[in-house]
């Protein structure tokens, strides 16, 4: 009654629970929006980023081993690296 005819407001210190509840309910509900958002676009982009990183993996392991097949060609490259450091040497 003090408080009303003398005009104070209420410190939001006097009440926490007035201030806690509903920040515990507005995080909970982040929390459950966010991870439904992760759940329906998040899970399927690391899904498509995983098959397009296996590929370019698999297409790197298919040059090494290109490569590693052709002994020709790796003679060749080895001369050559050969004969740059005799150059500098």
């Amino acid at each position: 009654m003090a408080n009303v005819l003398s005009g104070r407001q209420p410190k939001w210190y006097e009440k926490p629970f007035n201030l806690v509840i509903p920040l515990i309910l507005f995080g909970v509900i982040a929390f459950t929006f966010s991870w439904e958002v992760f759940r329906w676009l998040g899970i399927p982009l690391l899904v498509v980023c995983m098959f397009f990183t296996l590929h370019r993996m698999n297409n790197q392991l298919d040059r090494i081993e290109a490569a590693l097949n052709k002994p020709a060609d790796t003679a060749i490259v080895v001369e050559l690296i050969q004969e740059k450091n005799r150059e500098t040497d």
